[in-house]
């Protein structure tokens, strides 16, 4: 393959006037040929140059950038509202778990038999138990005497 490119391209041994003007030719084709690709090259039809292709693609993804930046602003207020309402409702449960608590605790204190004392207490420990999960720590329960 490479030596039938070099027979080509050089002049050959046995130069005889046809064969000469031959040769002439091919190396003029030649000359010709790599001219033309080299302009169109820098055709616009040509090869792609990576300062068009960056600018391109940066103006198709503008756009989608402004987007993202749209919705990721639209999800962090979503998020900080859902913080927001998430606080309010734990506060809301833990009052509501220590008025039952204090509820149960009373009516413990209350009971008037054993049986009844001991479910009032199962009670308190559940609720002290949602209590604990809720907010991660301990509620002091009163004693009889405080309730």
């Amino acid at each position: 393959m490479i030596d039938q490119i070099l027979n080509f391209v050089r002049p050959p041994d046995d130069a005889d006037q046809k064969t000469l003007k031959r040769w002439h030719w091919n190396v003029a084709l030649m000359l010709i040929g790599g001219f033309v690709f080299a302009v169109w090259s820098w055709t616009p039809f040509g090869y792609a140059r990576a300062q068009e292709v960056e600018k391109k693609i940066a103006a198709a993804v503008e756009p989608i950038q402004q987007q993202v930046a749209a919705v990721d602003g639209k999800v962090e207020k979503i998020a900080a509202d859902l913080t927001y309402t998430k606080e309010l409702l734990i506060r809301k449960l833990t009052v509501e778990l220590e008025r039952e608590i204090l509820e149960a605790k009373r009516r413990q204190c209350k009971a008037q038999t054993i049986d009844t004392v001991e479910y009032f207490r199962k009670q308190v420990i559940e609720k002290l138990d949602d209590y604990r999960s809720l907010t991660k720590r301990e509620y002091d329960v009163p004693g009889c005497a405080e309730v």
